[in-house]
């Protein structure tokens, strides 16, 4: 089809679009990679890093599905997917139990939260502020035990490959990821949140792709018998949804989570939480919530480590599992606390479905110490970061100023992810019924058409 047929389409389509020529060039360049590159305002020199352009690079790839001539002896050949998971490597991850509650920061504010408790006459002393640090610290404290992971997923292979048609991943972010891994600093895995199942994708992802697992923070409205046990021994760390009580703030337990999660940057170990906080309802991005974002800041900010890879991602489903939202939420019914025996039904709802392709999208990993000192904040004029007074290498900033500053950083990354975000032919058909469609319904023939018109405005943006 020639470019002056497609213009024409498009804007029969969409009348009032300007299309510009670059994107025609992007879009009929068949050598594109589907890289999502992070800002050139904000991180410049990360842009040029970690590209993944690496020649025959380029396409999707299902890591659901091994390459036949990948094992030649007659065992492996004949056991593939155990022989895969037994052969990725694992690095070993220590736990950083005693190193947080031995730190100077927890005690103070041990005496500190003592101190308080004596002057409002509830006694208890430093004895019960220690007991309580420690019931804390157990509680969040994790662990990854290689052998279960290696067993998790195997089975992952067996469940996702009935559940799902096919799990894809760009071979240029395969490429990208390793590339950034091979710099030796922590990575920031920042996904959108649709579903449980994001939990579980990005753990199997990143360990069929060779990268190492990271700890993964959760809800504790997840803390239910034997499945915190599993997620506890397959990396993921529980913290409360409301770190505060009533109206006071919760000093002690927000020291030792900070401290934990800088025990683990330090020790070169990759975190991932969900910027959002809780699973969107309705598949649109929610507004972030930059508590633990603050922590990553922080702890660069203060020269604890020298800088880390912040990764925006995006899971796109043809099909979300849960159908809690469209029976209950999203009809005005009231959310429903997580229960053990709704775990198990959701899991058994989770491999009795088919819910289409899953797809995985990263974007590409930008330097959080770059972002320090590049970042614009608004201040009458625009003031840039590198004019603010210093400390050593690291950036002395205001409390007004930093909290704006990780706000927007926040917001920054979930342009991010929205931008990254994959069409799925579920999203598009949907979007035609629910727009141009929608006053007087379509016939096959005229969905068809009007498919295959938004597809290739698609791909005229670099979608």
């Amino acid at each position: 089809m020639c470019q002056r047929s497609v213009l024409d389409e498009v804007k029969e389509f969409t009348p009032c679009l300007a299309v510009d020529p670059a994107l025609l060039r992007r879009a009929n360049n068949k050598k594109y990679t589907g890289l999502h590159r992070c800002c050139t305002h904000c991180t410049p020199s990360s842009k040029s890093k970690n590209t993944g352009d690496i020649p025959g690079m380029c396409g999707l790839v299902d890591i659901l599905r091994l390459e036949g001539g990948k094992f030649r002896r007659l065992p492996y050949r004949l056991v593939p997917y155990l022989s895969f998971v037994v052969q990725q490597p694992m690095t070993c991850q220590r736990d950083h139990h005693k190193a947080t509650l031995s730190s100077s920061r927890v005690q103070e504010a041990i005496t500190k939260c003592a101190s308080d408790a004596d002057d409002h006459g509830k006694g208890g002393g430093r004895k019960e502020q220690e007991k309580r640090a420690a019931g804390i610290v157990s509680a969040m404290s994790s662990a990854v035990y290689r052998p279960l992971v290696r067993l998790i997923a195997w089975l992952f292979f067996w469940t996702f490959g009935h559940m799902f048609e096919r799990l894809d991943i760009q071979h240029s972010h395969t490429a990208m990821l390793l590339q950034a891994q091979e710099r030796g600093v922590p990575m920031v895995f920042l996904p959108s949140h649709k579903s449980h199942m994001d939990y579980l994708i990005m753990t199997f992802a990143l360990f069929s792709l060779g990268i190492r697992i990271p700890r993964v923070a959760a809800g504790d409205n997840l803390r239910l018998p034997f499945v915190s046990w599993l997620v506890t021994h397959l990396g993921g760390f529980f913290i409360k949804r409301k770190l505060d009580v009533s109206d006071k703030k919760d000093v002690l337990y927000r020291r030792c989570l900070h401290e934990y999660m800088e025990q683990l940057l330090q020790s070169g170990e990759s975190l991932e939480f969900f910027l959002e906080g809780s699973r969107s309802r309705s598949g649109k991005p929610c507004t972030p919530k930059a508590g633990l974002l603050s922590v990553v800041v922080d702890t660069v900010r203060e020269g604890l480590v020298e800088d880390v890879l912040v990764v925006p991602v995006n899971i796109s489903y043809d099909r979300l599992v849960e159908t809690t939202f469209v029976k209950n939420e999203l009809m005005g019914g009231e959310k429903r606390p997580e229960t053990l025996r709704e775990a198990l039904k959701g899991v058994w709802s989770f491999i009795t479905r088919r819910v289409g392709v899953v797809r995985v999208d990263f974007s590409q990993p930008f330097s959080l110490q770059e972002f320090l000192s590049k970042a614009v904040i608004a201040k009458g004029s625009l003031l840039e970061m590198s004019q603010v007074s210093r400390r050593g290498s690291t950036v002395n900033l205001t409390q007004s100023y930093h909290r704006r500053l990780v706000t927007a950083l926040s917001y920054h990354i979930m342009y991010d992810i929205t931008l990254c975000t994959s069409l799925t032919p579920t999203s598009m058909v949907s979007f035609l019924l629910l727009n141009k469609f929608r006053q007087y319904g379509a016939t096959i023939d005229e969905l068809i058409d009007g498919y295959l018109q938004l597809e290739r405005l698609a791909e005229l943006h670099g979608r």
